[in-house]
């Protein structure tokens, strides 16, 4: 929560600052944002540089564990917290945009598993004594681009609400490993396993909503 509130405080002094050095004319507009979805529960805050185009970062966290079933295995996955940097483009000027920018990750995409079942790992399958516990570890690169559509202007006074779908891009390099008894195969099974886990974990859906509150400007 301490490092949310920093970024937000960063974010917003910067873009302050922005938009104390444009010309009144500009009329540019800061907001705020708080949010929720697949990039965690937090706030953005923006930067509107007329109808057409805003300037927009934020922080989000994921306070819990989400449970996924991933190529029939059952994964407790624990995820970063994320900084976001884009761009949102609004063509004629109304609530529909298109949006790009950066993710910028705080630490590894971390996966749990302890079955209870035999389960089919790489081209072989191995029993729960075998297999103990799984864990993959997923690095990225520290910042990854992404794409979206949206609805809701990030500018203006008063209250808005806004809806973000997208998709960031990936390039994950996953280790598993496990904490059971082993069996003979089941080394190279797990490198084929996380093999197909990378490309399972290659597109980060992003999909969330939240408020909008314009705070005026320049």
């Amino acid at each position: 929560m301490r490092r949310s509130l920093a970024t937000l405080i960063v974010a917003a002094s910067i873009l302050a600052g922005l938009a104390a050095g444009l010309p009144a004319a500009g009329a540019a507009q800061i907001s705020i944002a708080p949010k929720i979805g697949t990039l965690g529960v937090g706030a953005d805050v923006g930067l509107s540089l007329g109808r057409l185009a805003t300037i927009r970062g934020g922080y989000g966290t994921v306070p819990t564990e989400l449970k996924a079933d991933i190529r029939d295995v059952a994964y407790e996955a624990r995820l970063p917290d994320v900084v976001f940097l884009g761009v949102d483009l609004h063509p004629g000027g109304g609530g529909f945009r298109i949006s790009g920018g950066v993710l910028i990750h705080t630490d590894d995409v971390i996966l749990d598993a302890t079955p209870d079942t035999a389960v089919e790992l790489g081209e072989g399958s191995y029993t729960p004594t075998e297999v103990g516990t799984l864990r993959g570890t997923a690095g990225t690169s520290t910042a990854f681009p992404f794409a979206m559509i949206g609805f809701g202007h990030h500018g203006g006074r008063g209250f808005g609400v806004f809806l973000d779908l997208g998709v960031g891009f990936m390039n994950p390099a996953l280790t598993l490993t496990h904490s059971g008894a082993g069996a003979d195969g089941l080394a190279a099974d797990l490198v084929l396993e996380a093999e197909e886990l990378e490309s399972d974990l290659r597109f980060w859906p992003i999909v969330q909503v939240g408020i909008t509150l314009g705070l005026g400007g320049g």
